[in-house]
């Protein structure tokens, strides 16, 4: 999850080693899904992990409304075990400001229902000045 042509089908590539298509602009549109799997990695036998990979159109688009970006993101996260949003960079600007208060409103819509959102939420940050990396490794 994060705002249109912020990096999301790149960093998920480098983290899973999927093929997801990735281009100068905006290149997914709606949610496209790929399969991948992953030693254990433990040297305990020969376990493999399997990982479906969601890779959500980006937060901002033109082509939608504030209300679908909400839903979007509150699907994301409610059917997903691990949900990454993607930043470009370090400071907090209006507009994450206002899809992080759209994202919390639409959880509020379905939060009763104990199935949903029983994943992890991270952010990424990406191109972080060096001189306030350690303040992103700080956090608990």
């Amino acid at each position: 999850m994060g705002k249109q042509s912020s990096g999301k089908s790149y960093l998920l590539n480098h983290l899973s080693e999927s093929l997801l298509d990735v281009a100068g602009g905006r290149c997914t549109d709606g949610v496209w899904m790929t399969i991948t799997t992953c030693e254990n990695g433990d040297g305990q036998g020969d376990s493999r992990y399997l990982y479906v990979l969601l890779d959500f159109d980006g937060l901002g688009s033109f082509e939608r409304s504030e209300q679908e970006d909400m839903l979007l993101s509150v699907l994301n996260a409610a059917v997903s075990n691990f949900t990454l949003f993607n930043k470009k960079d370090f400071h907090l600007d209006k507009d994450t400001e206002s899809a992080f208060s759209r994202f919390q409103n639409g959880i509020n819509l379905l939060k009763q229902d104990k199935n949903l959102f029983k994943g992890l939420f991270y952010i990424a940050i990406k191109d972080v000045d060096t001189s306030q990396s350690s303040v992103c490794y700080s956090s608990p």
